[in-house]
């Protein structure tokens, strides 16, 4: 049997219920967890996040889930299982359903037998990624990782690993780091092959005072550079903007 789907165990996900459909949303909920547009929240000293249903609908159509009330079965699931908790938050702007992970049980389902896992996302741990192991049988085997910057034949990627290695803006694990590398290797190829005078653009975001603390990213090269013409002057929002909650959420 193969270990992993989507860098999940898959022997885990059977013990707990779940298929290859949950296993691609999860990935999903991981990898949105991990950027800076996610909404979170605090209760009782523990990070919530809001997942907003019809953006994981449109991002990935290959589950076959057509409306919200598919997807809030599958959330549910997760927490009858007791890979999430949920908080129903309410206040003057509405209710809100918040789900955190189960730290034991997340581990359990990304652990590799007898190796150091990374801990959940909402972990205030946040390990060193030398001491990673990337799990045996993994569904990602571009190992050149270990070293991402030598001969990649890319220069903006270059510069943004750069960017981000030097202001400690790196995937927290090796299996993350590998996604982000084989994901924005692919983004940036695209972006320079349309855009010649993204690395001009970039190298002056890596300088900016609010850009050089910021995770740059190839789909900011817009908003960035409509600061770059504006004479060079910081702005006061960041390139993407925060997904915003609406005011009632049915989850």
């Amino acid at each position: 049997m193969k270990y992993t789907i989507e860098g999940f165990q898959q022997e885990e996900l059977l013990k707990n219920g779940l298929d290859c459909t949950d296993a691609v949303i999860l990935r999903y909920i991981i990898d949105f967890y991990n950027s800076d547009s996610m909404v979170k929240k605090w209760k009782d000293n523990k990070e919530y996040f809001w997942l907003k249903y019809s953006a994981v609908i449109e991002a990935v159509p290959l589950i076959n889930i057509k409306n919200k009330t598919s997807l809030s079965r599958r959330m549910e699931k997760y927490i009858k299982c007791g890979l999430m908790e949920k908080w129903i938050k309410k206040d003057h702007e509405g209710t809100f359903s918040l789900f955190r992970w189960n730290s034991e049980k997340y581990t359990a389902l990304i652990s590799a037998p007898d190796s150091k896992v990374t801990p959940p996302p909402n972990s205030k741990v946040k390990p060193r990624i030398d001491s990673k192991v990337v799990p045996k049988d993994s569904s990602i085997k571009d190992y050149s990782i270990n070293d991402p910057v030598a001969n990649n034949g890319n220069p903006l990627f270059t510069l943004l690993y750069q960017h981000r290695k030097d202001h400690d803006l790196l995937p927290a694990s090796k299996k993350e780091e590998v996604l982000f590398y084989r994901n924005t290797k692919k983004d940036c190829s695209a972006l320079m092959a349309e855009k010649p005078d993204c690395l001009k653009i970039f190298e002056w975001a890596t300088k900016d005072d609010f850009w050089k603390t910021k995770l740059l990213r190839p789909d900011n090269y817009n908003s960035i550079k409509a600061q770059y013409n504006g004479n060079k002057q910081p702005s006061n929002q960041p390139g993407r903007v925060k997904e915003g909650v609406p005011g009632r959420c049915r989850g």
